[in-house]
């Protein structure tokens, strides 16, 4: 996505990443790791929401900006409920499922938790932007962000005109810049 801003002499673009969707292992692991954090807490919601709020500002996202979600996660969990989302993370997998006689209450307190940890997840992968361009695919082959998927769909034109030059963030100076010598005929 590129967005732009008309000054008095010129057009600014400036170009916007947009990360929505991870790869489906990583949903595989993130409704395993709620599926265990349910066996172990016995299912109490309170006790679930708060390991679940505390799995989510580990050594492993500290640098990845997500203490956000952590010191927010009352705010974005009714922010998800709100959305009353008709995806359903659980399933049983079997008879001897210890989940198997959970209220349809709990259910979507887990597939809330589940979208919870995806945003977690999503926000840990913008987080490395710029180190993670936006023409990058995640391990599955899928594209990490919005812009490129259109782009490899066919559903997007790329601009890039005077994205790389010609703005205030690139020095354009000889000294840095070698100098082309006249092409002749």
């Amino acid at each position: 996505m590129v967005l732009v801003k008309k000054t008095e002499t010129t057009y600014e673009r400036t170009l916007g990443t947009i990360f929505h969707r991870i790869p489906t292992s990583e949903i595989d692991l993130i409704i395993s790791q709620i599926r265990s954090i349910f066996i172990d807490k016995s299912s109490n919601i309170t006790q679930v929401k708060q390991a679940v709020k505390d799995s989510i500002y580990s050594d492993k996202m500290l640098n990845a900006g997500v203490q956000v979600l952590n010191q927010k996660f009352d705010t974005a969990y009714a922010e998800v409920e709100k959305l009353n989302s008709d995806r359903n993370y659980f399933s049983t997998t079997g008879e001897e499922d210890p989940l198997s006689n959970l209220s349809e209450d709990k259910v979507k307190v887990f597939n809330n938790l589940v979208e919870i940890k995806i945003i977690e997840s999503l926000y840990a992968k913008a987080s490395e932007w710029p180190l993670i361009l936006w023409d990058e695919y995640y391990s599955d082959g899928t594209p990490a962000s919005l812009n490129w998927e259109l782009v490899i769909a066919n559903l997007a034109n790329v601009y890039t005109k005077s994205l790389l030059y010609n703005m205030d963030s690139v020095n354009l100076d000889s000294e840095n810049i070698g100098e082309l010598g006249t092409i002749r005929n």
